[in-house]
């Protein structure tokens, strides 16, 4: 059986950080109408993609 997340470390836990998704999602909320926030464990990388978007703001959960 084929476990392609063992490549990314989840199968033992571990955070994994994908820069496509963070720009996809910060994407999608550019894409929504008025004032958006962003609901991520990785603020870093959010709130540099969101610097330039002052309707877009990253929360850390």
């Amino acid at each position: 059986m084929r476990r392609p997340w063992r490549n990314f470390g989840l199968a033992r836990g571990e955070r994994v950080s994908c820069p496509a998704i963070d720009v996809m999602l910060c994407a999608t909320a550019l894409a929504q109408p008025g004032r958006v926030t962003v609901l991520t464990s990785d603020i870093d990388d959010m709130t540099m993609l969101t610097t330039d978007h002052p309707r877009v703001t990253a929360e850390k959960v």
